[in-house]
C-alpha cells in the first residue's frame, strides 16, 4: 500500500459553453448553466495530466452527495489528459448547482478532488414565449422612444442632446440579464442589477453613438435580452419589433448603398430570391471619380445566434457611374432570421478616404441546419467496429469561411462511462468548388466504441464565440452490449458502509450481471487507499456471482472514499467492465 503521495494542483471541472463568471456578482456564481446545456445529456471534462493506473475512477458530483457520472480507467485505454464525464440532463435543475466537482479515486493512493464550482442554473427564456404573430419580432420585448423622436425623428439639435429609450420590463426578467439596444449599427449593453428587476429601464443613446451610426431615413432600433446563463429569447423571435427612426444629423458621410436586386428598401426574403445573390448598388459621382481610385465594399451579416459573417470586395473605380456588387446567396442563407449592414469607402493612393452611411437590411427565411456527416459502410446506422478504417463525409456548408476551424466528433456518452474521439480540420485548406470533405477514422479509434450507441457530428468555431454544431447522426458500433449493472453492497446505507456493523465473515457484495457462462471469471475490484481485486470463477451459467468481502480488505479504507466495480473475462474476448458503485467506508 502506498499513501501520502503529494497531491496535484487541479483545475475546476471544464463545462463546455458555460456562461462566464459575471464581474462583481453578488451571488458569487462561478458561471452559469442554461437551456443550451439541457438539450441533451451534458458532457463535461476533468483535466488530469498525470499518470493514472487501471481502475482509477473519476466521480462527478453535481450538487448532492451521490455521484451522477463516472469515468473508469480501463485496461488498454489510450493515454489522455482530459477525462469526459456525462451529467444526465434531468439532474440539471434551477436555481443553483453547488457544489460541482470531481473526486478522483486512484488505486492504492489517497483520493483527490477538483476545486468546487458554484453554478447559477437558469432555464427560462427572457420574454417568455413570443406572442403571435412573430414575423415582425417579439411582442413581449417592448421599448418606447421619446414621443418627439417617434414622431419627428432625430435632427442635428436632438443628436447633440442624445435620445432616451425606455425598455419595458419583460417576462422572466432576472438579475444579470444583459439588455442589448441597437441603434443602427451601434450596440448599447446594460446589465440588469438586483434593484432593477421587474422595472422599466431607461437607456441613453449618447451623441457619440448617434454620430457613429450616421444618418438614415429608416434607422432601425431594436432590443433583445440575454439571460444570466446565456439563454436567448424565443427562437421564433430573438429581437423585439423593430422601430425605424429618421435621423438627419447632417452627417458628412456619403449616401448609403442601395439594394438593387431584389428591389427593396431593407427586407430580403430568402424564399423570393431563391438561389440568387443580392446585388448592391453604389453611385460614384464625377467629383469622387476624380478624387478616388478604389471602392471598398463591405457587407456584415449577423445571424439570429452567433457572431458576424463578413464579406468584402475591392475594385478600381472605372467611371463616374453606378457600380454593383453581389452578396452570395450562401452568406444570406447563413444569417436567416438575422440582419446585415452594408457600406463602402472610397480610397485614393495618397491615403485620402471617405465612407458612406450604412444600409440596414433584415433577412427573412428559415434557419438552415447543417446536415450531419455520412459514413462509408453505414448499414442502416450500424458500423462494423472491426473495419481497418472508415471514411466520413462532411458536406461543405455556406458561411464556413467566417470560421477558423472544424472539429469532427464521435461521441458515446453515458453515466457509466463516456468515450469520444475528435478529428480537427483546418478550414483554410478548402478548395473552391468542393462539395464535401473526406475524413478518415482509423480502425483502432473505431474499436473503442464497440458495442456502443454513438453520435457523429461536426462543429465550427471561432475565437470568443459559441461553436455552431451540425445535426447529429446516430450510429451503432457493432452489436450493442448492455451495461453490466453496478455492484450492490448489501450492508451499505446512503452510500456509507459502517465497519462496526460488518460481520467477521464479511459483507456481501453482489455482481448482479447474470448473463454469465460456466468458466467465466468475475473479478470484484475495490479501489481506494488500499485496493484489492477478488476473482471468482462462474460455476453455474446464468447465475449472478456474489462475494463475501472480509473486514481486513475494507478496514485500511476506513474514513475514505472508494470505488467498487467488477469485470467479466470470457476466454480470449476483451475484458468487460461494470458500472461503478461509490462507497464511503466509516
Amino acid at each position: 500500500m502506498t499513501t501520502g503521495r503529494k497531491k496535484h494542483q487541479l483545475d475546476p471541472i471544464d463545462i463546455p459553453l458555460m456562461f462566464p463568471r459575471i464581474e462583481d456578482d453578488l451571488e458569487r456564481a462561478d458561471g452559469g448553466v442554461g437551456r443550451l446545456h439541457v438539450t441533451r445529456d451534458l458532457v463535461v471534462y476533468v483535466t488530469y495530466p498525470f499518470d493514472v493506473s487501471v481502475g482509477t475512477t473519476f466521480q462527478l458530483i453535481w450538487q448532492g452527495a451521490a455521484p451522477v457520472g463516472f469515468y473508469l480507467v480501463r485496461e488498454g485505454d489510450l493515454p489522455r489528459t482530459r477525462y469526459p464525464l456525462t451529467v444526465p440532463s434531468n439532474v440539471i435543475r434551477e436555481r443553483w448547482a453547488d457544489p460541482v466537482y470531481c473526486k478522483i479515486i486512484p488505486s492504492n493512493d489517497e483520493p483527490q478532488q477538483t476545486p468546487p464550482l458554484r453554478l447559477r442554473v437558469n432555464l427560462q427564456r427572457p420574454g417568455g414565449k413570443a406572442p403571435e404573430p412573430t414575423e415582425e419580432g417579439h411582442r413581449g420585448l417592448v421599448f418606447d422612444l421619446e414621443p418627439e423622436v417617434a414622431l419627428e425623428g432625430v435632427d442635428e439639435t436632438k443628436a447633440k442632446q442624445g435620445v432616451v429609450v425606455t425598455c419595458r420590463k419583460w417576462e422572466n426578467m432576472a438579475v444579470y440579464d444583459l439588455l442589448t439596444l441597437t441603434w443602427g449599427s451601434q450596440r448599447i449593453n446594460h446589465l440588469v442589477l438586483l434593484d432593477e428587476v421587474d422595472k422599466d429601464i431607461n437607456i441613453m443613446v449618447r451623441p457619440e453613438i448617434i454620430s457613429a451610426a450616421g444618418d438614415n431615413k429608416m434607422l432601425p432600433v431594436g432590443m433583445t435580452v440575454t439571460g444570466p446563463t446565456g439563454n436567448l429569447p424565443d427562437e421564433n423571435a430573438r429581437w423585439s419589433v423593430i422601430s425605424h427612426v429618421p435621423v438627419h444629423a447632417q452627417s458628412r458621410r456619403m449616401d448609403s448603398p442601395w439594394i438593387d436586386k431584389p428591389v427593396t428598401e431593407s427586407k430580403i426574403d430568402l424564399a423570393e430570391i431563391g438561389n440568387d445573390a443580392v446585388r448592391i448598388g453604389i453611385h460614384v459621382n464625377s467629383d469622387n471619380y476624380e478624387r478616388y481610385t478604389h471602392i471598398h465594399f463591405f457587407w456584415i451579416g449577423t445571424p439570429a445566434e452567433g457572431g458576424p459573417i463578413a464579406h468584402s470586395e475591392t475594385r478600381e473605380i472605372t467611371g463616374a457611374r453606378s457600380h454593383y456588387f453581389e452578396v452570395p446567396n450562401g452568406l444570406l442563407s447563413a444569417i436567416a432570421k438575422g440582419s446585415a449592414i452594408t457600406y463602402y469607402t472610397l480610397d485614393s493612393p495618397d491615403e485620402d478616404s471617405d465612407r458612406s452611411n450604412y444600409r440596414h437590411m433584415t433577412v427573412d427565411g428559415e434557419i438552415i441546419q447543417w446536415l450531419p456527416p455520412t459514413v462509408e459502410s453505414d448499414s442502416d446506422g450500424q458500423v462494423d467496429p472491426d473495419l481497418p478504417k472508415v471514411e466520413i463525409y462532411i458536406p461543405i456548408q455556406s458561411g464556413w469561411q467566417s470560421f477558423e476551424a472544424l472539429d469532427l466528433t464521435l461521441l458515446a456518452s453515458g453515466v457509466g462511462g463516456t468515450i469520444e474521439h475528435h478529428i480537427g480540420i483546418d478550414l483554410g485548406e478548402l478548395s473552391p468548388g468542393e462539395e464535401q470533405l473526406t475524413v478518415v477514422l482509423e480502425g483502432d479509434d473505431l474499436k473503442r466504441f464497440k458495442g456502443r450507441l454513438a453520435e457523429l457530428f461536426y462543429s465550427a468555431t471561432k475565437n470568443g464565440e459559441r461553436p455552431r454544431e451540425s445535426l447529429r447522426r446516430s450510429l451503432r458500433i457493432g452489436d450493442l452490449q448492455p451495461d453490466m449493472s453496478a455492484p450492490v453492497v448489501q450492508d451499505e446505507r446512503d452510500g456509507e458502509l459502517h465497519l462496526d456493523k460488518v460481520s467477521p465473515f464479511g459483507t456481501p457484495i453482489h455482481a448482479p450481471f447474470s448473463d454469465v457462462e460456466f468458466g467465466d471469471w468475475i473479478t470484484l475490484c475495490i479501489k481506494g487507499v488500499h485496493s484489492v481485486d477478488l476473482p471468482k470463477q462462474v460455476n453455474i451459467g446464468g447465475v449472478a456471482v456474489s462475494f463475501d468481502v472480509l473486514p481486513q480488505d475494507l478496514t485500511p479504507n476506513r474514513g475514505e472514499d472508494t470505488s467498487i466495480y467488477y469485470t467479466l473475462k470470457r476466454g480470449s474476448l476483451p475484458e468487460r467492465y461494470s458500472l461503478t458503485t461509490p462507497l464511503h467506508i466509516v
